[in-house]
């Protein structure tokens, strides 16, 4: 697939060197397969041809934050809002920018213009909930998880935060129905395993706890949470000694 692609974008490079669509496309192309840093080139390539094509601004932007240059990925985004204000993929993008950068408060003002230019769109629901959740604002994290259940309830991510969510406040049983939903949607969820795992630990079901974290272990062998988490459950069963340096004494939640 990838040699496809690359194969057509460069060919119609070839065909018409001055075209910024055909620049941004061999970007877009790059990203997608997770060569961020190789992408940025045609991407400025296309903003250079067309120093206001919004979609190369933005690319570049996911580009640059997918490589963690956030002093570098907020220019970009905004100057795609600079060059369209109602360009909601780049006001989300200035949220999760700023939300990495620890500016909740920002990154939530920027997913709200996001969801007014369009409310249906679950991501950006998503992104603004795990803003609140990492503020401890666990009411609104909630609504928001609720919102992108709303719009789409097959979002299994949404599940499993809204249930580290509710893990969080010591809500268990509320945590363990929203991690057995999103398993239901996807086995193969490690962290989901892994936080049902840790909610049963909580309740001192450490029999029904080291399930959960061995399968983890069976479906991803380098998840480490995984593996100090069965530690802690086996600690509290007491099949290993209490003093064992080799455990972390918290519980690790993936989300």
């Amino acid at each position: 697939m990838k040699n496809d692609a690359t194969k057509y974008c460069s060919k119609t490079i070839g065909l018409f060197p001055a075209s910024a669509y055909g620049w941004f496309n061999y970007g877009y192309v790059l990203s997608y397969l997770g060569y961020f840093n190789n992408s940025i080139m045609y991407f400025d390539e296309a903003i250079r041809l067309d120093p206001n094509y919004v979609n190369a601004w933005n690319g570049k932007g996911l580009s640059l934050y997918n490589q963690g240059k956030h002093d570098e990925d907020i220019k970009c985004f905004d100057e795609a809002i600079r060059l369209d204000p109602n360009f909601a993929a780049a006001w989300n993008g200035k949220g999760l920018s700023l939300s990495e950068q620890g500016k909740y408060d920002e990154a939530i003002k920027a997913y709200n213009e996001a969801i007014q230019l369009d409310s249906t769109y679950a991501l950006f629901w998503y992104n603004k909930g795990n803003a609140f959740g990492a503020q401890k604002n666990y009411a609104e994290a909630v609504k928001c998880f609720d919102e992108v259940i709303r719009l789409d309830p097959d979002y299994v991510d949404a599940w499993n935060n809204k249930g580290n969510v509710f893990l969080a406040q010591n809500n268990y049983n509320e945590a363990i129905g929203c991690f057995n939903e999103a398993i239901r949607l996807n086995p193969n969820h490690t962290d989901a395993w892994n936080n049902k795992g840790a909610a049963l630990v909580l309740q001192d079901k450490y029999d029904e706890a080291i399930k959960c974290f061995d399968k983890v272990i069976g479906l991803d062998s380098s998840y480490m949470a995984a593996r100090n988490n069965k530690k802690i459950a086996l600690q509290g069963r007491g099949s290993i000694a209490e003093n064992d340096a080799s455990i972390s004494k918290a519980l690790v939640v993936g989300d």
